[in-house]
This record gives C-alpha cells, sequence and structure tokens, in this order.
C-alpha cells in the first residue's frame, strides 16, 4: 500500500489574507489585554485558529489555512499575559537547532 503525502508550500499561502489576520488578531489582543482568555478564544475560533495543545500556563493554536501558530501564555488566574503569533516557517526556524 502507498502512501501519499501532500506538501503545502509556503507560496500556496494567500500572504495578504494572513497580514490581515495577524493584524485582527494583534487588535483583539490589544484591546482584551489583562482579560480572560476565554472572552477572546470564541473570536479566534471564529476565524480558523484549532487549538493545538498547552497547559495550564500556556495554550497552542495554529491556523491551518494560513499557516499561522499562536502561543498564549496564561497567568494562574487565567488571564493573558502575553502571546507570541508566526507563520510556520518562522516558527519551524525558531526550532532549528543553531549549527556551527
Amino acid at each position: 500500500m502507498q502512501e501519499t503525502v501532500t506538501m503545502i508550500c509556503p507560496q500556496m499561502v494567500d500572504l495578504d489574507r494572513r497580514v490581515e489576520m495577524m493584524e485582527k488578531v494583534e487588535a483583539l489582543f490589544d484591546a482584551h489585554g489583562g482579560k480572560n482568555f476565554a472572552d477572546i478564544s470564541g473570536d479566534l475560533r471564529e476565524w480558523g485558529f484549532v487549538q493545538k495543545g498547552g497547559d495550564p500556563a500556556t495554550v497552542v493554536m495554529e491556523h491551518g489555512g494560513l499557516h499561522l501558530y499562536l502561543e498564549v501564555e496564561l497567568d494562574d488566574t487565567g488571564k493573558v499575559h502575553g502571546y507570541a503569533l508566526l507563520p510556520f516557517e518562522e516558527m519551524a526556524r525558531k526550532q532549528e537547532r543553531f549549527r556551527w
């Protein structure tokens, strides 16, 4: 049995839509800074972000269509402490080991 693998190239991502979404997410966090993550998670899901993991201090979400990675840092009460929003390509580069 042969397995088929589909590769999605960064060029296939609509870069204008990606930038618009990044600006939209940044505006959401600016408007809701310091509030509970539960207050904004619904908007993120509506916009296409899917939770991929996390723990009590961090929520990891991805937008597969726009190749965006979102990591939200939470304090011990569930309030947003900070976030990182990166394209998949940049996240992959950050995870590569430093080469000498």
